[in-house]
């Protein structure tokens, strides 16, 4: 959201004047297909991780299925995107963002959509799995430690590598 605040801010600038115009243009064309394939990678992957631990705790997803109530879960979160406008905007804050700014006014609708966004996502994984909430809360939870597990053997393997090779 906090990319898409200051491409909005960038895109002010531009119409006003005040910022070059081909340098956005390039970085849409760059960055708009890319984040869609890093989506569509995620997907996917997200979905393996739901089935194989779904399946561990005795459910009976298949991938698209899994995917779908995945894919459901991000309507709150695509939801946020108008009301990041209309925020700004009765708040009268944009396209300037200040410290002064109440953060919580801003704040506590994308949280409330967030955890919205998990519910969804948790009944989801019981319909899924054909099994009970508090095992797609397992899920859920078991699939969400495996990620930051793997970011981190990521993030903190290829640090050590990195730094490895200059020491």
């Amino acid at each position: 959201l906090i990319s898409i605040v200051f491409g909005l801010k960038y895109l002010d600038n531009v119409i006003s004047g005040d910022g070059p115009i081909a340098f956005g243009m390039l970085l849409a064309l760059i960055a708009i297909p890319i984040s869609a394939l890093i989506g569509i990678f995620f997907l996917y992957a997200a979905g393996l991780f739901y089935r194989l631990i779904g399946q561990a705790l005795g459910g009976e997803g298949d991938g698209p299925e899994i995917r779908t109530a995945f894919a459901w879960s991000f309507v709150p979160t695509i939801a946020a995107f108008p009301l990041t406008v209309v925020l700004f905007t009765a708040l009268n804050i944009w396209p300037s963002f200040t410290m002064n700014t109440p953060l919580w006014i801003i704040n506590f609708p994308f949280l409330a959509l967030g955890i919205w966004g998990i519910v969804i996502q948790i009944a989801g994984l019981s319909v899924a799995h054909q099994f009970s909430i508090p095992r797609a809360i397992g899920t859920f939870l078991l699939t969400f430690a495996l990620v930051i597990l793997v970011m981190w053997i990521v993030f903190v393997g290829g640090g050590m590598i990195i730094s490895n090779a200059y020491s």
